[in-house]
């Protein structure tokens, strides 16, 4: 077969290939470069690896300026191309491409001073209830924001130390857990359920969760029906 068939044989197999998804045409710096979607697939995934760490460090920027990501996931490639790849895994719904920065598409840039004002205002709310703690979705009730904005509050929270979550979904802020040792170092050594909650004014709803809480932080052991306080906890645990 003389040469320029071969090269219309060739264009031939790759048009259909084109035309069936198999082969997909990129353009680079000396023109269209041919990948396979599979190849394509390990190249968006790379990207998306890169931006869920951005976006952990990162959460109140829309998204990672393009050009650094590229040049952090694709270090050896021509930039063209490497711009033509996160096009395409753009446009096949991989991740979102706006304003020079990519995204994760389900990620939402936080507001973080919303979110301090919001646990502010929680941790007010539970101080003032005392040992009777509020449960996520009591917490959101209060707030009146969505699910998906209270699962950003509680990460928030969680990250800056100031909340844990304990048994059935309760909230024990850090001062509120201040006030709980305190508490049990005055009682001394009968350290019972229902010594804790007669003491507190609480019931064991909210005393056996927190109790237990308490238990699998290491901060009490239990021993029968008592509780031993054990050494506190850092403040930044």
């Amino acid at each position: 077969m003389a040469l320029q068939e071969k090269i219309e044989a060739l264009s031939a197999r790759i048009s259909r290939g084109q035309k069936r998804g198999l082969i997909l045409g990129l353009r680079g710096a000396e023109g269209e470069v041919l990948v396979t979607p599979g190849s394509l697939k390990r190249f968006g995934e790379e990207m998306e690896r890169y931006l869920s760490t951005f976006h952990a460090s990162h959460p109140a920027l829309p998204g990672a300026p393009t050009d650094q990501t590229l040049a952090k996931v694709f270090p050896r490639m021509n930039s063209r191309l490497a711009r033509s790849v996160a096009a395409a895994w753009a446009d096949r719904g991989g991740m979102v491409s706006e304003e020079g920065r990519l995204r994760l598409r389900d990620f939402v840039p936080q507001d973080l001073e919303k979110l301090d004002r919001w646990l502010e205002e929680l941790e007010s709310e539970s101080l003032n209830r005392g040992m009777q703690f509020l449960s996520v979705e009591e917490a959101r009730q209060h707030l009146g924001i969505s699910e998906k904005e209270m699962d950003l509050v509680l990460q928030q929270g969680r990250e800056q130390h100031r909340l844990s979550i304990m048994g059935e979904q309760m909230l024990l802020f850090k001062e509120m857990e201040r006030r709980v040792l305190d508490l049990l170092e005055g009682m001394g050594g009968d350290l019972t359920l229902a010594a804790v909650r007669d003491a507190s004014g609480s019931t064991r709803k909210y005393i056996l969760p927190l109790l237990e809480h308490l238990d699998a932080r290491g901060i009490t052991r239990r021993v029968g029906d008592k509780r031993i306080l054990r050494k506190r906890p850092p403040e930044n645990t």
